[in-house]
């Protein structure tokens, strides 16, 4: 390119020579045939030297101002070939930080849990992985928060996962030097304790977890309470694979729950049955009421001043051809877990309200119904309407219905319930607080609470018969709930002692195996008819031979925890 350029140069400057040369011949020529004069040939010469210069210069001129017109063109060109160097220079340098940056939130999507920020269950893996086969004792923690599905139904999973954030947090300030938090899904965490010791290690770690859920959890000014239960499996003791250490874990979780939550339970062999059993009494359960397989019992309860039968509780029972008789403790806990709970405790108050209305029919209108309700039933968004529109089917009085909700519901759920509770209350219904005292949670603000009774719980009946001292604690609870002007329910009366001390020292009514059994609904009218005919007063008899007559329970107990 540059050579014929070169060439091209020649020959402009030969042809500009020859025409100078042919310029200066000719007319110099031509003067010396025109110009007679010899003394002005000087002056036209000048003249022509000048017009040559002028030509010359005129092309020159040309040629400089097209040489620099190219040469600004030029400029121009290889500015905007600079900068689309630039350009491209900043597009490849965005291009590879764009790659590093997709590349570090594939790598986060992998191995970290996007709501939390913990790592996940493919880091889990990873990690355990690393440390199986070594010489180094660890042990898995396998968390699950009690009952945290109730948020989730009733407040929505994007309320349920500030929540979550607020948990993860308080999980990672627990952390020791040796442990790793992973959040596996949902409400479900794993620690990995490393280079264990022994038991203790672990039961001591587990615990300052359990207490640490003792405090509320904060969100949008409002407080949560949550337990939290745990399942532990040991490597190598209960696998080397990481599925198996997983699977053990989860089964001892399982026992844990099944064992009432809020408690570590570390894996063993035996509880292999347990889960079996449970995945069996789930798959019954589902058809229970297609198949008309539930029943209602009820309990009679006595009017310490009337001297008579004032009410009932009615207590759901299940007897299942394949598994015969299952006991309310096992079958109630799996509906809870499985959300089955909501539309088995419609019909328990459905059919409860039925009974009702049938006493009303035989002219017992002043007779009180009380049923247990469940915690994920009270969390319904329609539970009061739910309430009142059963009530009205069933044309009853409301002020002869009674619900009893879970103290710790109460206490967990306080700004989710009161509400509604409120509202059953100003129709009518009663609402009594079961369990009075379990938690000692309530004492503080009983009297803020839309409750009309409370029933002590069991436990305060049962210190009765020990000695004088631990009365002195059941003493303390009825007083509070009288200082509140509330009524007072004993429950789990099982002898003649705690009948007559509860009677002398402040319960209205009394319920228990000394008064009744849990009875089948024609038993129950029978013995409503002979308690209002007085043909013997109920506080002089004795129930023992009741009390072990039952075909639903093995024994009290079992019946008292048909309302868990």
């Amino acid at each position: 390119m540059m050579k014929d350029r070169s060439k091209t140069a020649l020959r402009i400057a030969l042809i500009y020579m020859i025409a100078g040369v042919f310029w200066i011949v000719l007319t110099d020529s031509l003067l010396s045939l025109l110009t007679a004069d010899k003394s002005n040939f000087s002056w036209i010469s000048i003249v022509k030297g000048l017009v040559f210069v002028a030509v010359s210069a005129a092309i020159v001129y040309m040629l400089v101002q097209n040489l620099l017109k190219r040469l600004m063109e030029l400029e121009i060109e290889l500015l905007h070939a600079s900068n689309e160097m630039e350009g491209s220079k900043k597009e490849a340098a965005m291009s590879y930080e764009q790659m590093i940056a997709i590349k570090k939130k594939l790598y986060d999507l992998a191995y970290f849990d996007q709501l939390t920020g913990l790592r996940n269950r493919m880091s889990l893996h990873e990690d355990m992985e690393k440390i199986i086969g070594t010489d180094r004792k660890f042990a898995l923690i396998f968390m699950d928060i009690d009952n945290f599905k109730y948020v989730n139904d009733t407040l929505g999973h994007s309320f349920g996962n500030l929540i979550l954030k607020e948990i993860s947090g308080k999980l990672a300030g627990l952390m020791e030097e040796y442990c790793d938090l992973y959040r596996l899904a949902g409400d479900k965490f794993i620690v990995v304790y490393k280079d264990i010791k022994g038991i203790l290690d672990i039961e001591q770690f587990a615990l300052k977890i359990l207490k640490s859920f003792k405090e509320a959890v904060v969100v949008e000014e409002k407080s949560f309470y949550h337990s939290v239960s745990i399942g532990v499996s040991i490597y190598p003791e209960h696998g080397e694979t990481v599925n198996d250490l997983l699977k053990c874990a989860e089964i001892a979780l399982f026992k844990a729950k099944e064992s009432g939550r809020n408690r570590i339970v570390i894996y063993r062999e035996s509880m292999v049955s347990a889960v079996n059993e449970w995945v069996d009494t789930e798959r019954y359960l589902r058809s229970a009421l297609e198949k008309s397989e539930f029943e209602l019992y009820f309990q009679p309860q006595y009017s310490v001043g009337k001297d008579e039968i004032s009410g009932f509780e009615a207590l759901i029972r299940w007897r299942n051809d394949e598994m015969g008789f299952v006991m309310p403790s096992k079958f109630l806990k799996v509906a809870e877990d499985t959300n089955m709970i909501v539309s088995i405790g419609e019909w328990v108050l459905r059919n409860a309200c039925i009974f009702l209305k049938r006493l009303q029919q035989e002219g017992f209108g002043d007779r009180t119904v009380s049923v247990n309700v469940s915690k994920m039933q009270i969390l319904q968004d329609d539970f009061a309407d739910s309430v009142l529109e059963i009530v009205e089917i069933a044309d009853i009085d409301p002020h002869n219905l009674e619900i009893e909700v879970p103290e710790s519901i109460l206490i967990e759920y306080y700004d989710l319930v009161a509400e509604k509770l409120n509202t059953l209350k100003n129709r009518g219904i009663k609402v009594v607080l079961d369990n009075f005292g379990r938690g000692y949670s309530a004492l503080n603000y009983l009297r803020k609470l839309p409750i009309t009774s409370v029933k002590l719980d069991k436990t305060f009946t049962d210190i009765i018969t020990i000695g004088e001292d631990s009365k002195i604690l059941t003493d303390f609870m009825i007083k509070i709930a009288r200082s509140a002007k509330l009524q007072i329910v004993g429950d789990g009366v099982e002898n003649r002692e705690q009948f007559d001390y509860l009677s002398r020292n402040g319960c209205h009514r009394l319920q228990g195996y000394y008064i009744s059994r849990p009875l089948p609904e024609r038993e129950a009218v029978r013995r409503l008819q002979e308690s209002a005919s007085k043909t013997g007063s109920i506080a002089d008899k004795s129930n023992t031979t009741e009390a072990t007559d039952i075909s639903d329970a093995t024994d009290s107990k079992d019946a008292n925890d048909a309302k868990e």
